[in-house]
């Protein structure tokens, strides 16, 4: 009784609090776009939690290109298109400034890059893009390829693989290994796989923390009570999720420097990293969620594009037999001979089948930013995967066509609209590497292996494209 009576009075509470905020002058504004603000405090994040990615398709078909909403406690206008994206991205602090929804920004934490601003921001970017150089694949790029193609063996022993599980494990041992710097077991990756997959399904929630809620009292209230009841285990889970990473990291990278596996911490983190003098490893938070973020922002992304490009891969024999001609008539017939940047970088089919992939199933399909005058204080949100989905210069978007790609380069045709890596000041400071890795995967598994789609899955996109079930694919030496 105690529990219904307080959140009774806490949801009074945010409700006073939300038609105060309602008479500001921001919120009396003519020129918003149209949609709907929902309930109080929750907004509209009931149906969004229900509906995921089909709720921004029902409302773009009712209101068009741009609405309003409320998710996440923050009002916020979703648009899509390629113009509205431009525009958003090359305003990026004169009308707007990058944003995540407040349970993002405290649970990774300010010091992640991703979470700057400014002269901060500036410069953590700046060391991640000088280690990320040119410099950096011709001297990696073997030592990539050959642990790509080691796993890819692998895979031709265990068929039929579950290729999100094995991808996402793949792609967390590259970022481990080149980005961070550590030599890590494969327990260890998945134990880290597991935590890192709950920090992502819960991190998007509502900001509201109010203790004394079970997950068995749900029930005994009304939808509002049971959506913050929910709300406050999705950030629990998420929490713990990063403090079990933060000691699974630790441990690993304690590990390496006692073993002397590592040189020290790799040049990324030592650019990211806070003021850490003389702190010992596992208490040198900035340094694990720096590490964190990267995970977060990097591998996850990175391996949902891997498991999108295998999965297209398994369903178009066709694509993979072209792969596999390209390779070949780059001196690739044995797969004893190694790949050097240079090979991928002068493979136009290789580069087709990556942006279509990236184009189709982007691995993020929204960014935030927060409007300084469209009124300020709201979030404004572009919609990715919508604008890719509605390009008009592109026929039949949602079909798999690497040769949309190819034309001549005297042709007066334009490239598809497509926008996974953002823009502007904020593009993703990891794309290089994110489409170096990407080309290397393609590369050592169509000259290697025949793929058989032997099981499917209808795929959900929230927060990135991920099967529903699992996806089982035969991966057979050639």
């Amino acid at each position: 009784m105690e529990i219904i009576t307080g959140s009774l009075i806490a949801i009074t509470v945010l409700m006073v609090i939300y038609m105060w905020k309602q008479r500001s002058p921001e919120a009396e504004a003519n020129n918003l776009p149209p949609g709907s603000l929902g309930l109080p405090v929750i907004g509209e994040s009931i149906s969004f939690a229900i509906k995921k990615v089909a709720f921004f398709k029902e409302r773009h078909e009712r209101f068009g290109r741009i609405f309003k909403t409320n998710l996440f406690g923050k009002r916020t206008v979703r648009v899509y298109g390629a113009d509205n994206i431009r525009k958003l991205v090359s305003g990026e602090g004169q009308i707007v400034r990058s944003s995540y929804p407040t349970s993002v920004r405290k649970l990774l934490g300010d010091q992640a890059l991703s979470m700057s601003h400014g002269d901060v921001h500036k410069e953590k970017k700046t060391q991640l893009m000088k280690y990320l150089s040119p410099e950096f694949f011709h001297n990696h790029c073997p030592i990539l390829a050959n642990t790509i193609a080691e796993r890819v063996q692998k895979w031709q022993h265990q068929s039929p693989i579950d290729i999100h599980f094995e991808t996402r494990k793949l792609f967390m041992e590259l970022a481990a290994r080149f980005l961070i710097n550590i030599d890590i077991t494969g327990e260890v990756i998945e134990q880290l796989m597991k935590e890192l997959e709950i920090f992502t399904d819960n991190v998007f929630c509502l900001p509201f923390n109010i203790p004394g809620f079970g997950f068995h009292k749900v029930s005994l209230a009304s939808c509002s009570v049971s959506i913050i009841v929910c709300n406050t285990i999705k950030q629990k889970l998420a929490t713990k999720a990063k403090l079990r990473m933060r000691e699974i990291i630790a441990s690993s990278l304690t590990e390496s420097v006692n073993n002397n596996d590592t040189d020290g911490l790799s040049s990324v983190l030592q650019g990211l990293k806070a003021e850490t003098n003389d702190v010992p490893i596992h208490e040198n938070y900035a340094l694990l969620d720096s590490i964190i973020d990267l995970l977060f922002s990097g591998s996850e992304t990175v391996s949902s594009a891997g498991f999108s490009l295998l999965h297209q891969l398994s369903k178009h024999e066709n694509v993979s037999e072209r792969l596999r001609q390209e390779a070949h008539s780059h001196g690739l017939v044995k797969l004893e001979e190694p790949v050097c940047a240079r090979d991928v970088q002068d493979m136009p089919f290789v580069d087709a089948v990556v942006k279509e992939t990236l184009r189709i199933l982007p691995p993020v399909g929204g960014a935030f930013r927060e409007g300084y005058t469209i009124p300020k204080g709201w979030t404004v949100v572009f919609g990715i995967r919508e604008t890719h989905e509605r390009d008009s210069t592109v026929t039949s978007t949602s079909t798999f066509l690497p040769e949309r790609w190819l034309h001549d380069k005297n042709s007066s045709s334009s490239s598809p609209t497509m926008f996974p890596f953002g823009g502007g000041a904020r593009v993703c400071p990891g794309q290089a590497y994110a489409k170096m890795i990407l080309k290397l995967f393609t590369v050592e598994l169509s000259r290697s292996s025949a793929l058989e789609l032997v099981q499917d899955s209808p795929l959900c996109f929230w927060p990135s494209p991920k099967p529903v079930n699992k996806v089982l694919v035969n991966v057979t030496r050639l």
